[in-house]
């Protein structure tokens, strides 16, 4: 048979029109992303017999977009998505977006005031303790100075208070330390019973505590329950108790006890130091969950031998971390004169912003967490917005202008049961946990230096954090997101007061 006498049939698909415009369904210029969160993009092809291929973009590492149109939000701030025809590269559309932080505000209701004398009496011997009104260190029209004299201590007691527990997660304690050198630690119950034998306590110690002004907060499932007590009952009466250091009287005055109902918190990673470990072991744990951090810098350090390049900072900085102020030269700042914090301050933060790491160089970690009311009046004076402290505990201020926020130290001693709690009691408290490393070493190299941290319990803490985040019960950020977020009104002194 003669090829020409084959019949072939030959068929191809026709050539589809190219796009002529893109409609997005669910995205504009108004829409607002919670961080952490996902979102896939809806559009429509036209005409609908076009094309279908897109390609998706982002101008900024703030949202990651995947080939199938799935915008993940990473950091706070605007990042402008365009969605461009594959075939048509002329055909596209582009729209700015807003990542926000979901709020951690929680829900107080005030349950005592502390003003009835009739009512918070003295249980102590008035040979070693006293109760007097104060209408100075108050943001009511009085509070209660409970003194523990000579060592002694001091407790009074509230036996008609009738306080319903049941739905609260929280209490927040707000109180005024008039000597916090004198103080050995505070304790707060709550008792379904007027003689306080079946109690929930609370304790504070002197390192969880701040000179003057202190609110803390903390969740009902972190008391130590005893003879029988449930907050399923009806709570009867309420206890405080201040325990002075030997030998010293100590007063403090209670202003308020509120409750709180909270569901979110935040959690924020800080290393201080900027050493090598922290971008070859502590950053990649972190990025591999999604979460970020912030290196507090010692500018003096930057390139040396054993620390992180300026190329590391700047990787580690375009994934959207924080640089933080850590001093020039790394002196303990309550040693050092007014003039001499100032210039190390100074120096770091232009350190940071001529290098393009300006969203927290304001931002002041104190080494060794020494300070006095000289820094405090150096910040305040030169415009800085925050300062991390070593005051131990869960923040529940608002950050600007708080110069004593609490941190998580993650030392040799702290269990990993220990830091997941921080992290649970962060969104049942409506806090903020802020967790400090210097260096991780294996687990069976930890020993008792504080600068290291278990690398096994830090991976599998940030294992933790991520599923909470997953569960929206946890916003991580960096100390410059913190600052942008709208909280509610603080005590007006709080997190300020060094006398």
């Amino acid at each position: 048979m003669a090829i020409n006498d084959i019949n072939v049939e030959m068929k191809y698909p026709p050539l589809l029109p190219k796009p002529d415009s893109i409609k997005l369904g669910n995205l504009s210029s108004t829409t607002k992303i919670d961080l952490g969160s996902e979102l896939k993009i809806e559009y429509a092809i036209e005409p609908k017999m076009a094309a279908q291929a897109v390609l998706f973009f982002s101008d900024s590492s703030i949202m990651d977009i995947s080939e199938s149109g799935v915008i993940t939000a990473k950091a706070a701030g605007e990042a402008t998505i365009k969605i461009q025809s594959a075939a048509r590269p002329s055909v596209f559309v582009e729209v700015t977006l807003e990542v926000v932080i979901p709020s951690i505000t929680p829900i107080t209701t005030m349950v005592d005031t502390f003003t009835s004398t009739a009512e918070w009496l003295l249980q102590t011997a008035a040979a070693t303790s006293s109760r007097v009104v104060d209408v100075v260190n108050t943001h009511n029209t009085q509070s209660m100075k409970l003194t523990g004299l000579d060592g002694n201590f001091a407790t009074m007691r509230h036996k008609t208070a009738h306080v319903d527990l049941s739905d609260e997660t929280a209490a927040k304690l707000s109180f005024f330390v008039h000597d916090l050198t004198t103080v050995s630690k505070i304790a707060f119950y709550f008792a379904n019973d007027t003689a306080v034998t079946k109690t929930a306590m609370k304790v504070f110690q002197a390192t969880d505590l701040k000179q003057g002004w202190n609110n803390v907060a903390f969740s009902l499932t972190s008391m130590t329950l005893a003879g029988g007590f449930s907050f399923d009952n009806e709570i009867l009466a309420m206890q405080v108790r201040i325990d002075p250091v030997a030998s010293v009287s100590a007063s403090v005055s209670f202003d308020a006890l509120e409750s709180i109902i909270a569901t979110r918190g935040n959690a924020i990673f800080t290393m201080d130091d900027n050493w090598i470990d922290q971008y070859t072991k502590a950053y990649p744990i972190l990025k591999a969950q999604g979460l970020r951090g912030n290196i507090a810098v010692i500018k003096n350090k930057v390139d040396a031998a054993g620390y992180m390049t300026k190329a590391n900072l700047s990787e580690v900085y375009e994934s959207r971390w924080d640089m933080l102020n850590h001093t020039s030269t790394h002196p303990e700042l309550s040693t050092i004169t007014k003039a001499e914090q100032k210039i190390e301050l100074d120096g770091c933060r232009d350190y940071l912003n001529t290098n393009g790491f300006n969203r927290a160089s304001d931002c002041v970690v104190y080494p060794k967490g020494s300070y006095n009311a000289d820094l405090i009046a150096t910040q305040i004076e030169g415009n800085y917005r925050w300062g991390r402290s070593l005051i131990n505990g869960i923040d529940i201020d608002d950050p600007a202008s708080n110069y004593l926020v609490k941190t998580i130290n993650l030392v040799p001693v702290i269990t990993l049961a220990q830091a997941k709690a921080a992290v649970d009691e962060a969104y049942k408290v409506g806090g903020t946990v802020v967790f400090l490393i210097h260096k991780l070493v294996p687990e069976a190299e930890i020993a008792t230096d504080t600068m290291f941290y278990s690398i096994e319990r830090y991976e599998a803490l940030a294992a933790y954090v991520a599923q909470k985040v997953k569960n929206k019960q946890i916003n991580n950020i960096t100390v410059s997101e913190w600052l942008q977020k709208e909280k509610a009104p603080r005590s007006a002194d709080a997190g300020v007061a060094i006398v």
